[in-house]
């Protein structure tokens, strides 16, 4: 079984999910995955219709069909206080 992160990307404007998390630090809310890409966490945990969409997209391609969400018993280990988020610029009619 593998985690990933789910969300909203602000510099692409839209739904995104991480290959397979390698590592994370609480500390800082930065994670690697296994591609090699860096994700900096930014505000305080929620949904997203983007990134549910993309999820459930990504599932259906890969076949998964059981998930367990994480977030808030990662977040209940967080020793600091995610920072405030960044406005959110995309239309909410906008697609994918």
């Amino acid at each position: 079984k593998t985690r990933h992160f789910v969300g909203y990307a602000i510099e692409s404007n839209a739904g995104q999910v991480s290959s397979a998390i390698q590592s994370f630090d609480l500390k800082t809310m930065r994670g690697i995955t296994e591609s090699g890409r860096v994700y900096q966490l930014v505000g305080k945990p929620g949904w997203d219709s983007d990134g549910d969409h993309t999820w459930r997209r990504w599932k259906g391609i890969c076949g998964i069909t059981d998930e367990l969400k994480v977030t808030e018993l990662v977040m209940g280990l967080c020793p600091v206080t995610p920072r405030k988020p960044a406005r959110r610029t995309k239309k909410p009619d906008s697609k994918i």
